[in-house]
């Protein structure tokens, strides 16, 4: 019994395989009879017809397309009518057929009617002939897609059809027809009151936006003017305005010490959770600085810097608050701290391979770089040490308090002839 089944499944593969070698066979001699090639030629004998410029091949090795070139059709061609000496009927899967300016005579062979799966045929600047064709009629069928139609035929020709629009699109000397999704008749009313429509909506979603527009600006000059009174001033970047001094003192509890993560000489660094839940550093200075006159354009004059640094290996500052008893800048949050700090640590000391400090000296190279060619006026650090080189999460280094020395009058008490930490003072400074 299986023996059986086994042959009657070898029978029915051979015949498929036969099927298919059969048909491949019948196209390849259509191609060596029609003698429109020129096989003499070397390249037409070497390579497979299929590797042709003029043919396309499906997958299976059957042809799918013929596009004549006319420089590489044989000689004869032009002077006499092979048309019928190509066999089109062995070309079962035939999808595309030019043979255009190649100097054909006579008559179209009835075959490309049999050519179910043709659906570019262009027989153009030949010199066929035929009988002449005085009417045609494609009307209430099933015909759908877009085509080409001679200009001559009358658009009722061809209504009536499945997916075939009757609206003609004329132009210089063909006009098509498109597949039908919807109907194209335009009323005129419509071409009236649609830009009407149109302008009005675009002129109400303007008039919406400028009313939004400016009662947000008049919120925030509100809010500007209730903090900002004597002089004050409060920003913050990056936050769309939700943040507010407020939230700043709620945050901290009016700076508790609890909330401080470190102290210098010109100020105390908190750990500041905002309502928004994002983590900041905020550096507030000590309170005799902020009363000084002169301070204040110091001041201004580091957080324009400050804001106009973009370098991923410099700390980003997110606002600032500017007021005569009281200033602030909020940074960005480096969770292991600085490197000073880490480098003291036994256990992150530990996990500080040398890899990672080398890593460290790239970006802190990086940054210091930046400031001195890159930005548009050159910065120089002044105080590059192990204190102001914060650490993140993942050991990437951001440069801090640079030009810190800015900040500081001349006649302070806690400035030196030299601005920077002693020791990581820069040669010749």
């Amino acid at each position: 019994m299986w023996k059986f089944l086994l042959v009657i499944c070898g029978l029915v593969v051979g015949t498929d395989s036969a099927t298919v070698i059969s048909q491949l066979e019948m196209e390849a001699n259509a191609i060596q009879n029609s003698r429109w090639w020129n096989t003499s030629d070397a390249y037409f004998n070497i390579s497979h017809h299929c590797n042709w410029f003029e043919i396309t091949c499906n997958d299976a090795g059957s042809i799918k397309a013929i596009h004549i070139n006319p420089k590489r059709i044989h000689t004869e061609a032009l002077s006499e009518n092979h048309f019928a000496t190509l066999n089109l009927s062995a070309f079962n899967n035939l999808e595309s057929l030019v043979i255009r300016q190649i100097g054909l005579q006579g008559t179209i062979p009835t075959e490309i009617g049999h050519l179910s799966k043709l659906t570019h045929l262009d027989m153009s600047d030949n010199f066929l002939e035929g009988i002449e064709l005085t009417h045609l009629d494609l009307s209430r069928n099933y015909l759908e897609g877009e085509g080409p139609i001679p200009n001559c035929i009358d658009p009722h020709m061809i209504i009536g059809n499945k997916h075939v629009c009757s609206d003609i699109l004329h132009e210089q000397i063909n006009f098509h027809f498109q597949a039908c999704k919807k109907s194209y008749k335009v009323k005129p009313i419509i071409v009236i009151v649609l830009p009407i429509l149109i302008i009005l909506t675009l002129a109400f979603s303007f008039l919406i936006c400028f009313i939004l527009g400016h009662n947000s600006i008049k919120n925030k000059s509100a809010g500007t003017t209730a903090i900002a009174k004597n002089g004050d001033l409060f920003c913050i970047w990056n936050y769309d305005g939700k943040i507010a001094y407020e939230d700043i003192i709620r945050a901290t509890e009016d700076f508790d010490m609890r909330y401080c993560i470190g102290t210098g000489a010109y100020g105390s660094v908190y750990k500041v959770q905002l309502p928004c839940g994002k983590v900041v550093a905020l550096k507030k200075l000590h309170g005799y600085e902020a009363e000084m006159p002169a301070f204040d354009e110091s001041f201004r004059n580091e957080v324009k810097i400050l804001s106009e640094i973009k370098h991923r290996h410099i700390v980003k500052l997110y606002g600032f608050c500017l007021h005569k008893r009281i200033m602030f800048l909020i940074y960005q949050y480096m969770e292991k701290g600085s490197l000073f700090s880490v480098l003291y640590d036994d256990v992150d000391a530990m996990e500080f391979n040398w890899r990672k400090r080398v890593n460290i000296v790239k970006g802190v190279a990086s940054a210091l770089s930046y400031l001195h060619h890159d930005f548009t006026s050159p910065i120089v650090h002044r105080d590059v040490s192990s204190g102001n080189i914060l650490l993140n999460n993942e050991w990437q280094p951001s440069v801090s308090d640079f030009g810190s020395a800015r900040l500081l009058q001349y006649d302070s008490s806690n400035r030196t002839i030299v601005a920077g930490t002693i020791g990581y003072i820069a040669p010749g400074k």
